[in-house]
């Protein structure tokens, strides 16, 4: 029976020193895979998870693992569905689209240029970069032009050979605005892209680039041109997504799941080791549980501990791992409308909202205040860190400081008694909901009266993206080895800057830092950017959300390395094994 049957589903939303260096031709990383020679100086691995009690003071165990403490299990058992849950269907099987939902359920489809080569002890931040559909890249002394080599033998699931004009092809629809790649801010680099021969590809950036090939190791999915080129290729990929991952989509019920099966053709031999993978989707939290409870789900994520505790309590065959998974809550704010067009009245929402409180209630203290666009431990010694963070104005203590500024923001800006106004969120999000509660329940305290707009996510993410909110919560991922990334949100013209924020000096820093190949010049140039980031407030941050991922124990290898917005687990379903 299935889950959809069995629990009456709702369906409710969801270098900068590179480099000159090859990249070694590897695999994924097996569990025993010997590593190739690194491509990028790795850089500190993140601290593991504490092992102790996420309740202060008691005696009990851990009801948490630390998912870097284990190591790669060799298969025992193949075979078998992997079933994992999303809150709601993607409104397109476009995979381009923004949405969330159709990143991670195309991750196992497709595949990419470059991964992060990373191991129990070293997740996203710091992994080296490995090959994927590449055999190997160089670096011209120029430090502007890449020469890839591609991995031969590589055939699309139709059985047509993989070739560098498919990566061309794909990388200039990623590049083309009318796409609307999410993506697109961190290709911007991009000079020219040209075919040498079938299996070489040349790529010029305009200047040196620090985060140009960790860009490349975000899930940009590489799509058959031959397939595009046909009369009816954009519509019939939508239909039926082909690509040159480990499992070749089946079937997709916006009522159930989308079904991917294992690729007999992969590149690498004798994986993947499942039969297939099995995206369901599950709005309601109660019912998320129930099936994972009584079996008819592997794994769930929730970033609320609260939701966690009664799930492990009730089952022996539960595990619970913590991850660090670096997913910032933030309002985006309308500055285009009244009052929020005042920096004024945005610094009173900042300094408003109370970031330990919110830390402590969901994440039992194990989050972290947030300044964008920074977060992960690698980067926190370099940019703002959270000792610098707690003397400022937002996150020190006591908070009745900031209260009182807040107040006073609000009454100079003629808002002596506050005002309404409403913050919208996806009602399925694990993550949005609880804080977007939480931060109204804070701006209450400066007469801000907030209604809460919780939508199913297709009409959210069009109030998003047509900037049609007051406020509105939602998640930016830090999770990657640049803060490149999260600069799409801020930058004029940015991928994702759907209310066309601009600041002239922003967006030169930008610029300034992504071409200053000295690791500590460019850090400098980032703090500069967190303070305009915190002075104009465009974004106003809450807190890191300390994750929790549970799955059955008879789940093997099952890593949540990063997010769908960075790298996803994609390369690593491949080696997911189930033992029933």
């Amino acid at each position: 029976m299935s889950v959809s049957n069995r629990f009456r589903l709702q369906v409710v939303l969801p270098l900068a020193a590179v480099l000159a260096a090859a990249c070694a031709p590897a695999p994924a990383p097996p569990p025993a895979a010997a590593p190739a020679a690194p491509a990028v100086a790795p850089a500190p691995q993140p601290a593991a998870a504490p092992k102790a009690d996420i309740v202060p003071g008691t005696a009990k165990d851990a009801w948490y693992q630390d998912p870097w403490s284990l190591g790669w299990e060799e298969p025992k058992a193949r075979g078998g569905n992997f079933r994992f849950v999303l809150n709601s269907p993607p409104a397109t099987m476009d995979p381009f689209s923004g949405a969330l939902q159709i990143r991670v359920l195309l991750v196992p489809v497709f595949d990419q240029l470059l991964a992060r080569r990373m191991t129990p002890k070293v997740g996203w931040i710091g992994a080296e970069l490995y090959c994927r559909l590449c055999d190997s890249y160089e670096l011209a002394a120029d430090g502007r032009t890449y020469t890839f080599k591609l991995r031969p033998g590589v055939t699309w699931h139709d059985g047509k050979p993989f070739t560098a004009e498919d990566v061309k092809f794909s990388y200039e629809k990623m590049q083309d605005r009318a796409t609307g790649f999410w993506g697109r801010s961190q290709l911007d680099s991009i000079e020219s892209i040209q075919v040498v021969d079938a299996m070489t590809l040349k790529i010029v950036t305009k200047t040196p680039d620090a985060d140009f090939l960790a860009a490349l190791s975000n899930p940009f999915p590489i799509v058959p041109k031959h397939v595009y080129d046909a009369p009816d290729g954009e519509a019939a990929m939508k239909r039926h997504p082909i690509g040159t991952g480990p499992f070749k989509f089946v079937s997709f019920n916006r009522e159930q799941n989308l079904k991917a099966e294992r690729s007999p053709n992969f590149w690498i031999k004798d994986r993947p080791y499942l039969d297939s993978v099995e995206g369901v989707f599950v709005g309601d939290k109660s019912t998320r549980a129930s099936a994972l409870l009584a079996k008819q789900l592997d794994t769930v994520s929730v970033f609320d501990s609260r939701e966690a505790e009664p799930i492990k309590a009730a089952s022996a065959d539960v595990v619970v791992e913590k991850y660090d998974q670096y997913l910032v809550d933030s309002y985006l704010v309308n500055v285009n409308r009244k009052p929020f067009d005042d920096k004024r009245v945005r610094r009173a929402i900042h300094l408003a909202i109370d970031r330990n409180a919110i830390n402590q209630t969901l994440f039992k203290g194990l989050g972290t205040p947030y300044v964008a666009p920074s977060s992960p431990p690698e980067w926190q010694p370099k940019s703002l860190t959270q000792e610098e963070l707690a003397k400022l104005p937002g996150y020190r203590t006591p908070k009745s400081l900031d209260i009182d500024e807040a107040k006073k923001l609000l009454a100079e800006a003629g808002f002596p008694n506050g005002f309404k106004t409403t913050a919208t969120a996806v009602a399925s999000n694990t993550s949005n909901p609880p804080q977007n509660e939480a931060m109204a329940g804070q701006l209450a305290n400066v007469g801000i009266q907030v209604e809460l707009e919780h939508l199913e996510s297709a009409a959210a993410t069009k109030k998003q993206e047509t900037c049609e909110f007051d406020l509105f919560n939602h998640t930016v991922a830090g999770t990657n080895s640049t803060p490149t990334r999260n600069y799409s949100f801020y930058v004029t013209g940015g991928s994702e800057n759907w209310c066309k924020w601009s600041n002239t000096e922003l967006d030169r820093l930008v610029a300034q830092q992504r071409s200053t190949l000295d690791p500590k010049a460019r850090w400098e140039v980032i703090k500069k950017i967190q303070t305009i980031l915190l002075d104009e407030l465009f974004t106003i941050p809450s807190s890191e959300a300390a994750s929790f991922m549970l799955h059955q124990k008879a789940v093997h290898n099952w890593r949540n390395f990063g997010t769908a917005w960075a790298n996803p687990w994609y390369p690593y379903t491949e080696i997911i094994w189930v033992q029933r």
